[in-house]
This record gives C-alpha cells, sequence and structure tokens, in this order.
C-alpha cells in the first residue's frame, strides 16, 4: 500500500471521528478516548451503541461515510495522532507522553539500521525462543498509544512484530482499538513494565516515562540498592527481555544520568551491554526539555559514540551527522 499522504483525506477522516466521539459524549459525557473507543468499535463489530434514535441516526450517517473512506495506513496513523493529542488534553494528560513524529521516524531509520545488524530470523521456532517464524520482534516497554511504534511500522522495511506492555487501562484499551480499526497485529499487555519480560525480543524500545517508582513489593538489584527511577529499574528488568543479541533503544531524559542511583546503573550497564550511542536530539524537538537517544548492545562489540543532532534549519548537517550514527552502528 502507497504511503503517499493526502492530507485532504486526513482531515476528512479527522473529523468525521471526531463528530461521531462528539456525539456519544453529549449523551454519556465518558472521556474522549473512550468516546472515540466506544465508536470505532461500534462500527467494527457493527453492534448499535445505546444511545437516542436521532444521536443513532446521526453516528449511522457517520458510519455510512466511513464505509467509502479509503485511507493507507501513514494517513490513518496521523488522523489518530491528531485525534489522540485532542484526547489527552481533554483528559489533561502530559502531551510528552506522545513521541513527536520528528523523533519517531528518527528512531525507526535507526532501527531499521539495528535490524540489519542482526542476523535475518529463520522459519524455525527455536532460534532465539522466537515464537513468530521469520519476524523480528520488537518489544515497546512503555507503549502509550503507540505513536513511536506506529511509525517504525510504517517506516521500516522489514518483518516486524510489535509487542507492547502499557500500564495505563485507559491507553491500553484505546491503543487495542486503533490497531484493531488499522487492522494491525500488535500485542498489548495491559501490565506495570516491570512485572514482565519477553525472552525473544529482538530489539527493545520505549520513549520513557520519567518518576519515582513506589512499589515497596519490587525487586531488583538496583531497588535493593534503594534506586526508585523508573528509567534505571525499567532497563534493568528489560536487560532480560530478548537474547545474546539483542539491541535496546530508549529515549531519555536530558538529565538521565544525574539522578540518585546512577554510579549504580552505570555499573550494571557496563557489566551486561555496550552503550553504543547517545544522541543528544534538538531542543526544537520538544515543548519541554531536550532528550536523548541511548542505544545500547548486548554483541558489546564496537565502541561508544556520542553525538548532538543539530537543528533541522541545516538539514545538510543534520543528514551527515544522522548517517555518521547509523555507520557507527552497521560496524
Amino acid at each position: 500500500m502507497s504511503n503517499k499522504i493526502d492530507d485532504q483525506k486526513i482531515n476528512h477522516l479527522t473529523d468525521l471521528l471526531d463528530y461521531a466521539s462528539m456525539l456519544y459524549f453529549d449523551e454519556k459525557e465518558a472521556t474522549y478516548l473512550d468516546c472515540l473507543s466506544k465508536v470505532l468499535e461500534s462500527y467494527m463489530d457493527e453492534e448499535a451503541l445505546p444511545l437516542e434514535d436521532d444521536t443513532l441516526e446521526k453516528l449511522n450517517e457517520v458510519f455510512s461515510e466511513l464505509d467509502k473512506t479509503n485511507l493507507n495506513i501513514e494517513e490513518l496513523r496521523k488522523v489518530f495522532l491528531l485525534l489522540s493529542i485532542k484526547g489527552f488534553k481533554h483528559a489533561n494528560f502530559s502531551l510528552d507522553i506522545i513521541t513527536p513524529d520528528a523523533v519517531s521516524i528518527i528512531c525507526a531509520s535507526l532501527v531499521d539500521t539495528l535490524l540489519k545488524r542482526l542476523e535475518k530470523p529463520k522459519d524455525i521456532k527455536r532460534k532465539f525462543s522466537r515464537p513468530i517464524k521469520g519476524k523480528y520482534q520488537v518489544l515497546d516497554i512503555n507503549y502509550g498509544v503507540g505513536n513511536l511504534v506506529l511509525n517504525i511500522n510504517n517506516h521500516v522495511d522489514e518483518d516486524l512484530k510489535f509487542i507492547g506492555i502499557e500500564s495505563s487501562n485507559v491507553l491500553a484499551n484505546y491503543a487495542n482499538t486503533i490497531n484493531n480499526f488499522m487492522d494491525l497485529d500488535i500485542t498489548i499487555y495491559n501490565q506495570d513494565a516491570l512485572s514482565l519480560i519477553v525472552p525473544g525480543a529482538d530489539l527493545v524500545i520505549a520513549d520513557l516515562a520519567s518518576y519515582e517508582y513506589e512499589d515497596p513489593l519490587y525487586d531488583s538489584v538496583l531497588k535493593q540498592k534503594g534506586v526508585t527511577y523508573f528509567p534505571y529499574l525499567a532497563i534493568e528488568k528489560h536487560l532480560n527481555s530478548g537474547h545474546d543479541k539483542t539491541k535496546y533503544l530508549y529515549l531519555i531524559d536530558f538529565d538521565f544520568f544525574e539522578h540518585p542511583g546512577s554510579l549504580e546503573f552505570k555499573k550494571i550497564l557496563n557489566e551486561q551491554v555496550l552503550i553504543k550511542s547517545l544522541i543528544v536530539l534538538p531542543q526544537s524537538f520538544f515543548q519541554t526539555s531536550p532528550k536523548a537517544i541511548l542505544i545500547l548492545d548486548k554483541e558489546k562489540k564496537g565502541s561508544t559514540n556520542i553525538v548532538t543532532l543539530p537543528n533541522l534549519t541545516d538539514k545538510e548537517k543534520f543528514m551527515e551527522v544522522l548517517n555518521g550514527v547509523k555507520k557507527q552502528l552497521a560496524e
């Protein structure tokens, strides 16, 4: 399917689904994301919602229009990004939870390079305990609404199987609904990211939320040393996800290595992986503080590369630095 973008089609479908969601909201006064999910589920399941007759009539008119729409997967991603932003504003969720497109596309480019370094998956189930034949498994341990995963899905030319972990019931349910609408086979576990591992993961990714993890029952080497910074604990936990060639790509805060417990965290990293790259992203990509991309490699081959990507105002220099990072990752 072509990924050519038609803004008029995107705006039309966005308006249709927004109108339908508000029809439901006016009667039920649920959250916007829940209203959108209910409407999408009603359309896909062909089951009427418990609404007044005149509202159902208007909704059925919307569904008739939906039957006529024909958007490709990238256009659909953009539609749901716009609707997600409105839903987040309605619920007073921080927009930082949604990975920006510019950042997601850079991550997709890096993922493409990282996967090309991996041995191509074989059609045998035993290889790296891979349950999906012939596919690379990508695990997102902080799925959110999935904009990072969806960008990777749309911009990486590899056969991928995605698994997501998302602790929020609201976000996990909504993400499942939009994935079903787009006919994407993405498994989402509505669980705490520190509650499970995925042994078959070839690549572990996340736009890591930054907060102190307070669960008194959680136990790990870092937790026993008093470390509570969630990104440290999440990365430590998922060093157990994957196999002996697994790569890790994390979006981290600019002050990532300045939190209590950083020395203990670095020691664990040095024992188990190589910090392959630390890429500081342009401030202009973010509404608040800047972020960086941290790439870890269990193969521990090569050296560490630390770079700062220039602003996109100098596209030539930007691509020169990014291509240099990809060349180093491919070594």
